[in-house]
């Protein structure tokens, strides 16, 4: 039983506020390029809509933004980023 406490979820206590986070942010940018990745067939037959100019305008890393924004979203989360953040 004291395994299950331990294990009890808590929020931290400005939870309220978790928007303005870094980590959120990037966590947010992580899961928009992944559902981007995962409905392929929406994403190809708009893609297939836009001009060929507005479509050279990505960048060829674009398919590597989600793993790279999940990445900086982990570490960010153990940044310092107001003063009340962590100070237990």
């Amino acid at each position: 039983m004291s395994v299950l406490r331990k294990l009890r979820v808590r929020l931290v206590a400005d939870w309220r506020t978790a928007w303005r986070w870094w980590s959120v942010q990037f966590g947010g940018l992580a899961a928009l390029f992944l559902l981007l990745a995962e409905l392929p067939e929406n994403v190809l037959s708009i893609w297939g809509m836009l001009p060929a100019e507005t479509r050279s305008l990505l960048p060829h890393w674009f398919d590597h933004a989600a793993l790279v924004c999940g990445g900086v979203a982990f570490v960010l989360r153990f940044v310092k980023q107001g003063k009340d953040d962590g100070d237990e």
